[in-house]
């Protein structure tokens, strides 16, 4: 699987690692981006920013759809993660802590 896929497909499986890198990017993203704007910026700057996060929602979706598939549940799952605080917890266990299948599932095989 190429970074690409990795990162923009719903197809397949990745490992925590791949998960974290992309809970990473979304907290580290925004959060330089908001260093770097000014108080009042500028239409294109807001455009800008709401571009790239709905980039960073994509790929934090796809990623974490992914790593459903790895436990060996359904991307759909995913969508715990829009109930407040239940949601988030059980999302953080199942994707940030518990490891994936080791032997291949009706998503794939595992990545290295």
């Amino acid at each position: 699987m190429t970074f690409t896929q990795v990162l923009f497909s719903f197809t397949g499986r990745v490992r925590r690692r791949h998960w974290w890198f992309a809970v990473a990017m979304l907290i580290l993203i925004p959060g330089l981006g908001d260093a770097v704007t000014p108080d009042s910026p500028s239409p294109l700057v807001v455009i800008w920013a709401l571009t790239v996060q709905a980039a960073l929602l994509w790929i934090i979706v796809a990623v974490s759809a992914k790593r459903w598939h790895d436990v060996g549940k359904s991307g759909w799952w995913t969508l715990i993660h829009l109930l407040p605080v239940v949601g988030i917890i059980v999302a953080l266990g199942f994707n940030g802590l518990s490891a994936g299948n080791p032997d291949a599932n009706r998503y794939g095989e595992p990545l290295p």
